[in-house]
This record gives structure tokens, sequence and C-alpha cells, in this order.
């Protein structure tokens, strides 16, 4: 707070802004931007997690968990050529943040529907509709974001809406890793307990645990 107060106080007075806040006079600038900041939470979370829970569940190794990931990209990059071309013939944008959206909303939705006996096939999927949304949003809000503003300052309005992408994507992380890990100590310590191990062993077991870590438990653990 004390950083964003000081920030907004130098660049009210500065001859040349890094970030103008005149932007943020502008509906539909701050609308973009906070599309493609929420946009950074959900992609970035999804990279972070995703990989861990293919590893825990499936027993795959990391690399093969991030190879798991292409069906993300390949949606991603799919429709964002799709879009891009649509684009370019119609002169209409609207429709695919919209649509882009929905098609995030659900994979978001079917995420929640995994667990350890979910084939990799369906995650595979998932993944891929979740990727073909951000694709319809990414680059359209970074034009949508470049139309908004006068030709003067496309770069700068263009490299702030990146900015806030990056600021969602670190605080995703770091708010559902702090969420993830508090869960995750408090379910496996009960489940350590319950099985007999002393509540010493089971934080020693969750602070390191990996799926190496995993296959030298007890099968009831």
């Amino acid at each position: 707070l004390v950083a964003v107060s000081a920030f907004v106080l130098v660049e009210s007075r500065a001859e040349d802004p890094i970030i103008p806040l005149s932007f943020f006079r502008n509906r539909v600038f701050v609308l973009a931007t906070a599309v493609g900041f929420v946009l950074g939470i959900g992609m970035f979370s999804a990279i972070a997690f995703v990989p861990t829970f293919l590893q825990m569940s499936s027993g795959a190794s990391a690399a093969v968990s991030g190879l798991l990931l292409l069906p993300m990209m390949a949606g991603l990059i799919g429709t964002s050529i799709l879009s891009g071309n649509l684009i370019t013939k119609t002169g209409r944008y609207r429709v695919f943040p919209i649509v882009g959206t929905l098609l995030t909303g659900v994979a978001m939705a079917l995420f929640t529907t995994l667990t350890a006996d979910t084939p990799l096939w369906l995650i595979c999927v998932f993944l891929l509709i979740f990727g073909a949304g951000l694709g319809l949003i990414m680059q359209v809000v970074v034009l949508v974001v470049q139309n908004s503003v006068d030709a003067a300052n496309v770069g700068t309005a263009t490299s702030t809406n990146n900015y806030f992408r990056e600021v969602g994507a670190a605080l995703g992380v770091a708010i559902f890793g702090a969420l993830f890990t508090s869960r995750l100590t408090e379910n496996l310590t009960s489940v350590f307990t319950g099985a007999g191990a002393s509540t010493g062993d089971a934080a020693q077991a969750t602070a390191t645990l990996d799926p190496a870590a995993l296959n030298e438990l007890p099968e009831a653990i």
C-alpha cells in the first residue's frame, strides 16, 4: 500500500510518467487491464499447480507433467491465430473475450472435478479447453487496450497491460500457493496422525513431500 501510494504520487508529478495516470480515467483501458490481471491469476496458477497434481496423482515425472501442458498451449495458440484472422477480416473483436471467458470458466469448473482416478486424456481435454479460452482473451485484450488510447501512447498502454497481467500472475501463484500449502499440510497431518504417525513425523513428511517420498510411505498413509 505504501509503495502504490508513493508510485501514484511520483507518477502524478512526473513530466514523462512510466504509466500515465490518465489511463485509469479511460473505462475501456481499465476494464481490459482488469481482465488481463485476472487472466494472469488464472493462467499462471494453472501452470503452477496442474503439473504438481499430475506428479502426485499419476506418478508422472516433472518433465512429463510439464509436457502434459502442451494441450493448453495448443489451444491457446490455435484460438489466438483464429481470432486474429477473424478480427482482421471482420473488424469485430468483442465476441472473442466473452466466449473466451466462458470457456475458461467452464475449464476451471472442470478442474474442480479432478481426482486421482481421472484419466490423463481427460485432463488434457480440460487443459485444451482452458487454453482455447485463454487464447481468445489474451491477445484480444491487448488489441482493445491499443485501440483505447491515442497512437503516441500505444506502446506504453501495451506494456502497462502486460505488467498488470504479470502482477496478477505473481499474486495468483502466491495467494493460491499459500492456500494450497496450508490446506495440504492440515489435511495430510490428520492423515498421518490418523494412521498412527506422530505429529513430528507428519510435519517432517509433509514438508518434503514429492512423488519419490510419497512412494516410500506406508500404504495406509
